[in-house]
This record gives structure tokens, C-alpha cells and sequence, in this order.
């Protein structure tokens, strides 16, 4: 008489069940992703904000025109001379 615990037979029927179905539902998810398309081909980006450069400061521009400083940074020699700022 069993006291408790698994057989090992009931153990391999659990793993094979869990393999039948990881290699059933593993190519369907491949697919899906593979076969997504986040944005059409025609779509036009949308300007989430721009780089603006004032003295030698390099800050984020939101779209609305106001200028998010907690992004301010001191500008690089290679960004001041490509922004002209």
C-alpha cells in the first residue's frame, strides 16, 4: 500500500505531457511574433521630442515646445560642432 509521494511512471507521463504541449504551443508563438507587424510600411513616425543645444547644453524639447531640464547634460565637442550651438 502507498503511503505517498509519485511513481516514476507518473512522473514521465507528466513530462511527456508537458513536452507534447511545449512543442505544440513553442512554434505557434515563433509564428506570431514572426509574423507581426508593429507599425505599416506607409506609417508616418511621430516626433515624441527633439534635442535642442543652448550654450553648450544639450536638453530634450517636448512636442509642445517646453524644454524638460531634468535631461540637461553638458554637450559633447562632437554634438556642439554637429548642433552648432
Amino acid at each position: 500500500m502507498r503511503t505517498r509521494g509519485f511513481t516514476l511512471i507518473e512522473l514521465m507521463i507528466v513530462v511527456a505531457i508537458i513536452a507534447i504541449a511545449a512543442s505544440i504551443v513553442i512554434p505557434t508563438i515563433a509564428e506570431w511574433r514572426g509574423t507581426s507587424d508593429p507599425a505599416p510600411a506607409n506609417a508616418v513616425p511621430v516626433q515624441t521630442s527633439a534635442i535642442g543645444c543652448q550654450n553648450g547644453i544639450i536638453f530634450t524639447v517636448r512636442p509642445d515646445g517646453s524644454a524638460d531640464v531634468s535631461s540637461a547634460r553638458p554637450a559633447t565637442d562632437e554634438e556642439v560642432k554637429r548642433l552648432k550651438c
